[in-house]
């Protein structure tokens, strides 16, 4: 059986072409909601989440005026070391805190301090309470929720 010219076209229309390296993708996907209906916001180049860009700004003004120091983003607690379960290679179990840095008290010294930006939310989730139990059992770190 032969195609006439014009069936022949019917049919490469509904063909989808080949994606070229070169071509550009013109529609996008919609975002996705977040879990928590936090919106992303960017801070000195850098992406938050919105409440964490807010804390970040105060404690960027608070380091500029020279209240805190050495403010570090994310900083990163090991809480259990690599381990093998079952024949399979685990890795080790971190805490990612929102901030870190050291503050000035009045008696002249300063004093780390570890910040987690939460909602009401996550706070009352066992995952979060088991990895804030097992830094005060391992570092000795208190947490401060903001």
């Amino acid at each position: 059986m032969r195609m006439t010219e014009e069936e022949y076209r019917k049919a490469q229309s509904r063909v989808k072409a080949p994606a070229r390296a070169d071509a550009k993708v013109v529609a996008k996907a919609p975002a996705k909601a977040t879990k928590y209906g936090n919106r992303k916001t960017i801070v000195d180049g850098i992406k938050f989440d919105s409440k964490r860009g807010a804390r970040y700004r105060v404690l960027k003004e608070d380091e500029d005026a020279g209240f805190i120091r050495n403010l570090v983003i994310q900083p990163v607690f090991v809480l259990a070391p690599p381990v093998v379960l079952k024949g399979k290679k685990k890795p080790a179990l971190r805490y990612y805190a929102d901030f870190g840095y050291e503050a000035s008290v009045a008696s002249g010294d300063w004093v780390k301090i570890v910040e987690d930006v939460k909602s009401a939310a996550t706070k009352t989730s066992a995952l979060y309470r088991v990895k804030l139990h097992l830094l005060k059992y391992v570092h000795g770190i208190d947490v401060d929720e903001v």
